[in-house]
């Protein structure tokens, strides 16, 4: 789903006004940039369960990471592309279900 914001976005991040999603070692980088001293880090299971599919676009979409790829085509566009995107992930009931897993990183002052 976000390589469809990536995708839509591209004319906004080669202008430089975008977010692009961090690479694996971002997070330990970022700690220490602001002054933490990085002190852990593992991944957790965090599932996103939708509904139906257009409650799972209008979730993603006002997350804020599909602004950029908005500006850069419409609204409509987006919610189709990602509609499609999220296709395979439509249960037999209706639901939409995404296995997710987050990164984290414990750091100290």
């Amino acid at each position: 789903a976000l390589r469809v914001a990536q995708r839509l976005a591209e004319p906004e991040r080669a202008a430089g006004r975008c977010w692009r999603p961090g690479g694996r070692d971002d997070l330990e980088d970022l700690a220490r940039r602001a002054g933490l001293r990085p002190d852990g880090s593992g991944r957790v299971a965090c599932p996103f369960g939708y509904a139906d599919l257009d409650s799972a676009v209008r979730g993603l979409v006002s997350t804020g990471l599909y602004d950029a790829a908005v500006r850069a085509t419409d609204e409509e566009q987006v919610a189709k592309e990602l509609a499609e995107a999220l296709r395979p992930h439509v249960r037999p009931d209706g639901t939409v279900w995404m296995q997710n897993l987050f990164r984290y990183v414990v750091a100290m002052t």
